[in-house]
């Protein structure tokens, strides 16, 4: 099983474990947040840098460059975005797979905060499908922020069932 994400690009995932992230919450406090019962081992901790994970990928199935996931095999697949969008600006995102929208996200920030929002969704893609995410054609602002000068938004993908 392998886990798709534009900032660390490429996790392999064994099904014996739990992995566990510590977030913080609203009151700036951490807590830990388990996700998959599964135990992540991070490729990136072999390997020297990003680029060197990139070339390790078999097949090429996700270009950094633009962002889109190409589908090694049909299944059932985990996609999640993240975005961050600045104090009363809003952002709205699709996931399309092979141009059909099959979920979208609006986000709003309403405070003077930066406050990321995120959206899980399960779909079933085919082998050869293109998966990205992109902006509304119905909203115009589109504002994302990037706290800190580092991008802050992100785009994650896993199989979860191969048919």
């Amino acid at each position: 099983m392998l886990l798709y994400n534009t900032d660390i690009t490429l996790l392999p995932v064994s099904m014996e474990g739990i992995y566990t992230k510590s977030i913080q919450n609203s009151t700036n406090e951490e807590q830990d947040l388990t996700f998959l019962r599964n135990e992540v081992k991070f490729l990136k901790e072999k390997l020297d840098n990003v680029t060197e994970i990139v070339e390790k990928m078999k097949g090429g199935d996700f270009n950094p460059g633009d962002g889109i996931f190409v589908s090694p095999i049909s299944g059932i697949y985990l996609f999640s975005w993240t975005v961050f969008t600045a104090s009363s600006k809003s952002v709205d995102t699709e996931l399309r797979v092979d141009n059909v929208i099959i979920d979208s996200m609006y986000a709003y920030i309403g405070t003077s905060s930066h406050v990321p929002a995120t959206k899980v969704v399960l779909c079933q893609v085919k082998k050869g499908d293109h998966v990205w995410i992109q902006t509304s054609k119905d909203y115009t602002e589109n504002v994302f922020e990037t706290p800190n000068g580092s991008s802050k938004s992100s785009f994650t993908g896993m199989l979860v069932h191969e048919n």
